[in-house]
């Protein structure tokens, strides 16, 4: 059998055929777009059967599309499958009835020229209930390095029936969950290195709070910790400008050492001493100034987010709905970094010798209590003798209120204005050293001169 001489050059041409710009056209660099969704955003169809469909302007890249979706409550184990510029989004089982579901297309997605998305977009509809007006949002931050985490997701679950909403971290670390049924649910931030959008026994994550919703907005900033089971335990003290260095090997912050204790005892029998001294933190390491950049954008994400309902997938962006009940938000100050060490500044100078330094009552940053320990201490002449470092000198102001920190003027610098003097300032008060006037004679007496 013989291919016919057309049909040949027809299998050629598709074989070098290549997706591209059009001849004489520009380059398509715009990601792909939103242009209709089945069902419509913040719906209600009880009975809906089938896939949801999320369909863009142009064709999408097989690369990542699967990896784009994610639903919740997951229901069901997820199906995506991409249609040309369609995304058929399925839960075995179907749609549960009496739901409340939020379809989330991730920034992975692309077209076929590998223009990704920078944002991500949501489609929310429901199969029973009406959908409230809610909103909860905030900030999520490293809390050893301040900074936003990489791969982070914020889950709230809700007390009542268990059901579990997620919602990805932005990388300014800015979250939202919009439109999640009224009641108690219980959020926690966590670094899903996996991706497999589940809290793993030993990923970082931040401690659960627990928000009541009831058609409101609520802000909570979280902070994500690292996995830790063991309280702090000190590994070495040294004398610096007049102060004992303690360092640990966890972190710790000021409230962790509010409640601790330090004891100089001898070395010989441990013999507790009577020194006192008071707890400093160590300066932590200045976060980076495009760190507190994003995080100071995504403050305002929230203030936005909190101010209106998020655009749906097919909703006008110049005109949000406006939320209830919706007030501003203050804008959140850097919090004081922890540090794997502290200062014990005596109130008193330590005599040259060698000692034991014994600390108790640290807890460290994952709230680990009864942390502490035992290591050797040695003073010398020249360590009693040097000027505590202005920056253990100090109080500590990290619990401070913020108008406590200003500067008073130094009065040393003041000269007075002699414009401004009162006039009466500059008479000279009278002599209190001269006798009193004579009283005058009583009526009715002579009064003899001499």
């Amino acid at each position: 059998m013989t291919l016919r001489p057309a049909l040949v050059a027809a299998v050629a041409l598709l074989g070098c055929a290549q997706y591209g710009a059009p001849p004489g056209g520009e380059r398509d660099q715009r990601p792909p777009q939103v242009i209709e969704t089945i069902p419509e955003p913040l719906s209600v169809v009880p009975d809906l059967r089938g896939p949801v469909v999320i369909r863009f302007d142009e064709r999408l890249s097989e690369r990542g599309a699967e990896d784009a979706v994610i639903v919740s409550p997951r229901t069901g184990d997820l199906r995506v499958r991409r249609r040309g510029s369609e995304l058929r989004v399925e839960l075995e089982g179907g749609w549960r009835p009496g739901q409340i579901y939020r379809v989330v297309i991730l920034p992975e997605l692309r077209d076929l020229f590998g223009n990704q998305r920078t944002e991500p977009a949501e489609l929310v509809f429901s199969t029973g209930p009406e959908i409230p007006q809610t909103a909860l949002a905030g900030i999520v931050t490293e809390r050893i390095t301040g900074r936003p985490p990489q791969r982070a997701v914020v889950e709230a679950v809700r007390q009542a029936d268990s059901t579990v909403y997620v919602a990805p971290v932005a990388t300014d670390g800015f979250y939202a969950l919009l439109n999640l049924p009224n009641g108690e649910y219980e959020v926690m931030a966590y670094a899903d290195a996996n991706q497999d959008w589940t809290p793993g026994p030993t990923e970082p994550r931040s401690r659960a709070i627990g928000v009541t919703l009831s058609d409101d907005t609520l802000a909570h900033d979280l902070a994500i910790l690292p996995f830790d089971t063991t309280a702090a335990r000190v590994q070495n003290a040294a004398m610096q400008n007049g102060a004992i260095r303690v360092q640990l090997d966890d972190y710790v912050d000021s409230t962790g050492i509010a409640a601790a204790s330090v004891t100089l005892y001898t070395v010989s029998d441990t013999t507790p001493l009577p020194a006192t001294f008071a707890l400093r933190m160590s300066p932590p390491e200045t976060a980076r100034t495009d760190t507190r950049t994003d995080v100071d954008s995504a403050q305002a994400a929230v203030q936005d987010t909190l101010a209106a309902v998020q655009d749906t997938l097919a909703a006008e962006p110049d005109a949000p709905a406006e939320l209830p009940g919706t007030e501003a938000v203050p804008a959140t100050p850097a919090v004081p970094l922890p540090a794997r060490e502290f200062f014990a500044i005596p109130t008193s100078p330590i005599a040259p010798g060698e000692y034991l330094l014994g600390v108790r009552g640290i807890t460290n940053i994952n709230g680990y209590p009864d942390g502490g320990g035992l290591v050797p201490l040695r003073v010398t002449p020249a360590d009693t003798a040097r000027a505590l470092p202005d920056t253990i000198a100090v109080p500590d102001t990290s619990t401070m209120r913020v108008d406590t920190l200003r500067t008073l003027p130094d009065s040393t610098r003041i000269q007075p204005d002699p414009t401004q003097i009162r006039q009466d300032s500059t008479r000279i008060p009278p002599d209190t050293a001269q006798a009193p006037p004579t009283p005058p004679p009583p009526p009715g007496r002579r009064v003899h001169r001499p």
